[in-house]
């Protein structure tokens, strides 16, 4: 069963960044030539994400514990090979989920439990109980592809490489800060209720393209950046009037695509959705 669930988790991952139509995010009927950069980055994060389910399954059997995971350096790897690969900045957020998604994707299947349920605990085990190098790593990986927003974020919560060392900080603390920006980054106690109520909204989707748009719609909706659809309101219909009509962002609408593959990646290894 490992290699069906890795064939559903790159799936997921494909189909969040491609299925239209997502307003201010990447999506194939998109005039953006940014398109062809998300799929290749995509090619790369998805080899990562096969390594990280692979540590998932050692720290299930207790092979390695949370520290030995390495998710800072896995994930600072894999966002300068994408880089690399590509010559643009990917979505930091995206690489984080996809990465904390297939190892709790990995643990559950090892354990033989529902993934959400391993979710709950894995939330507190392994983002904050990882190394003080893999924070710092999960810095230097921002710092290796430029990503200043992100590295001001932290700036302005006192974080640097000095910083971590000092106060033995992890990378759920990280997250916790990253995550005000890139909602990719909802992996860590104060975000996972709303990862949760994403799940919960989208477990009756009839198919997988559904879920990847409610809940896209369904976070845009809490934060704001998408108005309330009153009962009965056609949100295929909505999300197409909004991109025809050169739909103006509020924010990097990107940057709510890795909750979205956190959130349906968890729902798909379930459920098993089918394509509509």
């Amino acid at each position: 069963m490992p290699e069906r669930d890795l064939d559903k988790l790159r799936q997921t991952l494909l189909l969040t960044l491609s299925v239209p139509v997502k307003p201010g995010a990447t999506h194939r009927l998109k005039l953006d030539a940014m398109f062809e950069s998300r799929l290749s980055e995509a090619v790369v994060l998805s080899r990562y994400m096969e390594e990280a389910y692979k540590r998932g399954s050692q720290l299930a059997r207790g092979d390695i514990d949370t520290k030995g995971v390495g998710a800072g350096r896995l994930y600072s790897q894999a966002l300068i090979d994408a880089f690399e690969f590509t010559g643009k900045p990917p979505i930091p957020g995206l690489f984080y989920s996809g990465l904390m998604l297939s190892i709790v994707v990995g643990y559950s299947r090892e354990t033989g439990r529902d993934p959400v349920s391993e979710a709950n605990k894995l939330v507190r085990l392994v983002p904050y109980g990882s190394s003080v190098e893999d924070a710092v790593a999960l810095v230097e990986g921002l710092e290796g592809v430029s990503a200043s927003d992100y590295l001001l974020a932290l700036d302005r919560e006192g974080i640097s490489r000095n910083s971590i060392r000092l106060h033995a900080l992890s990378i759920g603390d990280l997250a916790e800060k990253l995550a005000s920006i890139d909602k990719g980054f909802l992996f860590n106690l104060r975000g996972y209720s709303l990862l949760k109520e994403i799940s919960n909204t989208i477990t009756s989707s009839g198919n997988l393209v559904e879920a990847i748009l409610r809940a896209y719609y369904y976070i845009g909706e809490r934060l704001g950046v998408f108005e309330k659809l009153s009962e009965g309101a056609s949100l295929m219909r909505y999300f197409m009037q909004l991109d025809r009509g050169e739909y103006k962002k509020k924010y990097d609408n990107d940057r709510l695509l890795g909750a979205v593959l956190f959130s349906v990646g968890l729902v798909h290894i379930a459920k098993g959705l089918p394509l509509p």
